[in-house]
């Protein structure tokens, strides 16, 4: 999978993290209940493609470019 792909995952999560957010305003209590257990979910997902894919990349960059790489 590279970067772009990643980046599009991690953007479609948080838009699906917005409109759970939205949702809990007008909704019941256990519509809101659900809603949380799934913006943890969706957040849990983004935080691991973040921390697992793309910083790695980030700090791979940062390496090549202080060895001159760039």
């Amino acid at each position: 999978m590279d970067t772009n792909t990643v980046f599009e995952i991690i953007e479609k999560l948080d838009a699906r993290i917005f409109n759970y957010e939205l949702n809990k305003r007008d909704s019941d209590d256990m519509m809101v209940l659900s809603d949380l257990g799934a913006i943890t979910a969706l957040e849990d997902f983004r935080d691991y493609l973040q921390k697992g894919f793309i910083e790695p990349k980030v700090s791979q960059a940062e390496d090549q470019m202080n060895e001159g790489g760039y």
